[in-house]
């Protein structure tokens, strides 16, 4: 600590001397003062003690001085406290300083001192956490641009679902969907090691030997098989890894567990084989799951000349069937009273319910039965879960509703009944009123001109139009609509591209009072 003494007096001399007992004095006469000189030095941890009240004003009011304590010499009367106090001195001293009041000083300096330095310690902590949560952004942007193309998820297969929710914004979880050919796909879903960071790190290079297989089997180099594509996974994420021996000084051993899926549309066939990861099949009205190998991908002990089992899934021309594929954070997700995992057979019971179903549908049910279950629980792990129809939409009818010129009237649109249930009843829970409710994009844009809602609350993912082109075509319609998107995938780059439109707000699934009514009123 460093004092300023800037006042001139009877008693100068022998309080700078008491002073210079406990603290480092630079004496400044009033006639001499120079505001800029003393603006010059480092003031952070300063105090400035004067009988002029007007300098230690002038100097609080400096932005740049961040000054520790302002002291004002004074006789100490009730005229004098009230002034100071206005002026915001911190404390009064009288013209000749005591020992006990030097003391005080110094203690009540010490406590400033402290909490200045606690002060900088949460502005640091405060800007590393801001750089830190703009990188996982700008991360998770990156990594979002990995993910599939859904337009091309929907050529092969007429219903689908993706729950994908990172833990940390980004994550280990990752799955991949691309066209072979006019009649053949290649689905893959990788849980990584970690999460996190570390996690989209590895899913990074993943991605880099996916695009290698990619052009493998583009170029006949490599069998169009669920085993051989396993198989050269594991040779390649080791190799690049550097992972290849187990005694190898390299000090990382990572990798993933996954599966692969090789459809084809014209026989409406696929090959499936895992990597401790199992795959959930429905045909007609039996569920089957077929575990897989209990092997992971990568790993330093990973051997690999592992042959890796295929299992061929054949679907009649009009047989319902649909595959589920999951990483293991939804099984692992602990929850319920006990805080136990909530486990494959709560899953599997699951399926077998409600695989009848849509798919919108059943999403619902897994994302509201995983919350449920959850509970106060955090989530401990990135969760990933796809299921794939390879039998016809169901349709469902959707109305019209009286309107209330005395509500707020919302318009919902989500192809998914049981999900419009679920917003429709927090919506009217709010006090505002359902004007129509919308099967899907192109039904949403039809009904939005004839009852022109307050508000349009609707899900991205869509058969015939999706909520995105609906959302375009309604601005260009009108202008001041006002649209809120519900949806299960909500990252950065997802809120980019709804807001350059015109989109309000985008709100994540499953949806409760709270989130939705903090969201609407912020733009009501």
């Amino acid at each position: 600590m460093y004092v300023y003494y800037i006042s001139e007096g009877k008693y100068t001399d022998r309080n700078i001397k008491l002073l210079e007992k406990y603290m480092d004095v630079e004496f400044i006469p009033k006639n001499k003062y120079d505001s800029m000189y003393l603006l010059s030095k480092n003031l952070q941890d300063a105090i400035i003690i004067s009988n002029d009240i007007n300098i230690l004003h002038s100097l609080i009011q400096e932005e740049e001085a961040d000054i520790l304590l302002s002291v004002y010499i004074c006789d100490c009367n009730n005229t004098c406290l009230e002034q100071s106090l206005k002026k915001h001195i911190d404390i009064c001293l009288p013209p000749k300083f005591s020992e006990d009041s030097i003391q005080e000083l110094e203690k009540r300096a010490d406590e400033m001192l402290e909490v200045h330095h606690l002060q900088e310690e949460k502005k640091e902590l405060i800007r590393t956490n801001k750089v830190l949560h703009e990188s996982i952004e700008y991360a998770a942007l990156i990594q979002s641009a990995l993910l599939p193309d859904n337009k091309v998820i929907r050529k092969y297969f007429n219903e689908y679902f993706v729950i994908w929710h990172p833990r940390d914004g980004v994550g280990g979880d990752v799955y991949f969907f691309d066209d072979i050919s006019d009649k053949l796909a290649l689905f893959v879903i990788a849980d990584c090691t970690g999460h996190g960071v570390p996690g989209a790190l590895v899913t990074m290079m993943v991605s880099s030997v996916y695009n290698e297989i990619l052009k493998e089997i583009s170029h006949g180099e490599l069998l169009f098989s669920p085993g051989n594509i396993l198989s050269e996974f594991n040779i390649k994420l080791k190799r690049l890894l550097k992972q290849e021996k187990s005694t190898s000084g390299n000090i990382t051993n990572v990798g993933f567990d996954g599966a692969v899926v090789c459809y084809n549309k014209e026989k409406k066939e696929l090959k499936y084989a895992g990597a401790n990861c199992p795959l959930f099949c429905v045909k007609g009205n039996e569920l089957k799951v077929i575990k897989g190998d209990r092997f992971s991908i990568g790993y330093k002990e990973s051997d690999t000349g592992f042959v890796f089992k295929e299992h061929k899934i054949s679907f009649a021309l009009n047989e319902d069937g649909i595959i589920y594929l999951t990483t293991d954070g939804y099984i692992d997700q602990i929850g319920g009273d006990k805080g136990f995992p909530f486990g494959k057979k709560r899953l599997t019971k699951l399926i077998e319910e409600y695989h009848s179903y849509s798919l919108a549908d059943q999403q619902e049910v897994f994302l509201n039965a995983l919350e449920e279950y959850k509970g106060n629980h955090d989530q401990i792990d990135d969760i990933t879960v796809v299921a794939l129809r390879t039998s016809k939409t169901i349709t469902q009818e959707e109305g019209l509703y009286q309107k209330d010129e005395d509500k707020i009237n919302v318009m919902l649109v989500d192809d998914s009944r049981i999900s419009r249930k679920i917003i429709g009843s927090v919506v009217k829970e709010l006090g505002y009123n359902i004007v129509a409710e919308a099967k899907d994009g192109k039904d949403g844009l039809e009904k939005y001109k004839k009852v022109h809602p307050d508000v349009v609350l609707t899900d991205i993912e869509m058969p015939e139009m999706d909520g995105y082109e609906m959302a375009q075509k309604i601005l260009e319609y009108d202008k001041k609509a006002k649209i809120f998107v519900i949806t299960s995938i909500v990252n950065a780059q997802f809120i980019k591209k709804i807001l350059s439109i015109g989109v309000l707000d985008a709100i994540k699934k499953p949806v409760n009072k709270q989130k939705l009514q903090m969201t609407l009123e912020k733009f009501l």
